[in-house]
């Protein structure tokens, strides 16, 4: 068990020494949400830790979540942001992964919430 941890851990490592992009929060959970209101507008930043321009596609159908992409491209060292708002339309957990992807690397936020009824 500990040699696939420490193999794994490996892995993560080294892949991400080789990205020049990255994205933060990866994770946002909107809290209990009142279905047919929304949530409060978070935002997640997409980071160009590169010198040159990297070109930026978001990607990821949301059905319960509104999501205005604002990152087409990245000056060098610069960054952009995304928006997410869970909108939900029935009751029960929600969730969302966002993809994020250059040709500088690739990188996720998972939004996740709880509709509740009024």
């Amino acid at each position: 068990m500990n040699k696939i941890l420490i193999g794994l851990f490996s892995l993560l490592v080294s892949t991400q020494a080789f990205a020049y992009i990255s994205v933060s929060p990866g994770y946002v959970n909107f809290g209990n949400v009142a279905v047919g209101s929304n949530s409060y507008v978070s935002t997640i930043f997409v980071i160009n830790h590169s010198a040159e321009t990297q070109y930026v596609n978001v990607y990821g159908y949301c059905a319960e979540f509104v999501v205005n992409d604002y990152c087409y491209s990245l000056p060098p060292h610069g960054s952009c942001a995304i928006t997410a708002q869970m909108t939900p339309r029935s009751d029960g957990n929600k969730y969302c992964t966002i993809n994020i992807a250059s040709r500088g690397g690739f990188g996720t936020a998972t939004l996740s919430g709880t509709a509740t009824q009024r």
